[in-house]
């Protein structure tokens, strides 16, 4: 069965669209994070503080690019070519896991629902 190259294109945009939001969430966040916070995660301030200032266009275009290769590597696991599906899966979940939570806090405490600033 052929694919419908509109749909793509409409689930293309929307992964685009969560990956960005995500990202513009992630890099919000980064300049209120402690020395030690950044280190957990393998930044230091510097670099956060760069993330943090880049244009939000240019994270939007990084997410299309980034919305793009899953859409190929997932239509290569359907029609057979290139990797196995398990792989593109793992590929997938890991580009669109959540940002890392601060230690200590666990899902349902009071605090874990707190904006950082207030803490």
């Amino acid at each position: 069965m052929p694919r419908d190259p509109s749909l793509h294109d409409q689930t293309r945009a929307s992964g685009c669209w969560l990956l960005f939001q995500r990202q513009l969430t992630t890099r919000r966040v980064l300049p209120e994070l402690t020395d030690r916070e950044l280190a957990d995660v393998g930044l230091d301030r510097h670099t956060a503080l760069r993330e943090a200032r880049r244009p939000w266009w240019r994270l939007l275009l990084e997410a299309w690019r980034q919305s793009g290769r899953r859409d190929s590597r997932a239509a290569q696991s359907a029609t057979g070519d290139g990797s196995s599906g398990c792989q593109s899966l793992r590929q997938t979940t890991a580009s669109c896991s959540r940002p890392p939570r601060s230690r200590g806090h666990s899902e349902g405490s009071a605090t874990s629902r707190q904006p950082l600033a207030s803490r």
